[in-house]
Order: structure tokens, then sequence, then C-alpha cells
């Protein structure tokens, strides 16, 4: 295991080239997380409006039933699609915070002032494994 940590922390820029390629592959499908707002918010536009003409006596109940059934599932279709939409975005966040941390780290090891002792360390402990 300390051979694997020790490589990462001798080249993080491999690492950081695959978390990056799969970043770039996640967000070429992702729409914007507003743009899932704004479909969501017309939906339910829509059907305050069919409630409204449910009311009005504009549309009978054989036909309001199924059209707001049909726009409740659509809704219900699009909040599901943008949780998940927006959980894949938090999780490309915490991503890149955990890559700039190991860049950090990384620097850290290579050239700090207790580079020397920690990379013995390293080295120590994955000779042991």
């Amino acid at each position: 295991m300390w051979a694997d940590v020790r490589a990462v922390l001798e080249r993080p820029e491999e690492l950081r080239q695959e978390f990056e390629r799969r970043l770039a592959r996640e967000a070429d499908g992702n729409v914007d997380l507003d743009q899932w707002d704004k479909q969501i918010a017309s939906v339910q536009r829509s059907i305050s409006r069919l409630i409204d003409a449910y009311e009005s006596d504009l549309l009978d109940k054989k036909e309001f039933e199924p059209r707001v059934r049909q726009a409740k599932q659509r809704l219900a279709r699009l909040q599901q699609e943008a949780s998940a939409a927006a959980e894949r975005a938090a999780q490309r966040a915490e991503l890149r915070l955990v890559l700039s941390h190991l860049d950090a780290f990384a620097k850290q090891v290579h050239g700090g002032p207790r580079s020397g002792r920690l990379g013995h360390t390293i080295a120590k402990s994955s000779a042991a494994w």
C-alpha cells in the first residue's frame, strides 16, 4: 500500500490527469443546474395553470386529471434528475478540492522544510510493506 502512496506522491500529475479526464467526460453530459431549475419552474407553472383552468370551469374533470397527472409525473422526474445532477456537481467539486490538497501535500513532501523527514518516513514504511 505504501508503495502506491509513494508512487502517487512522486507523480501526482498522473492522478490529476486521470481525474481531470473523468471530470471532463462527466461534464459533457451535464446540463447547467440553472437549466434544471427553469424546467422545474415551467412545469410547476403548467400545473398551476391547469388547476386555475379547472377551477374556472375551463377544463372538465376528464381533461384535467390525466393532464395534471402527467405534469406531476414530469415534475417528479425532473426533480429527481436535477437532484442527481446536483449530486454529481458536488462530487466534482469535492474531487477538485481533494486534488488541490494532494498537489499541496506532494509539493510539501518534495520541497518543504520537512520533506526529507517525511520522504524518509514514507520510504521506510513502504519498504516495510
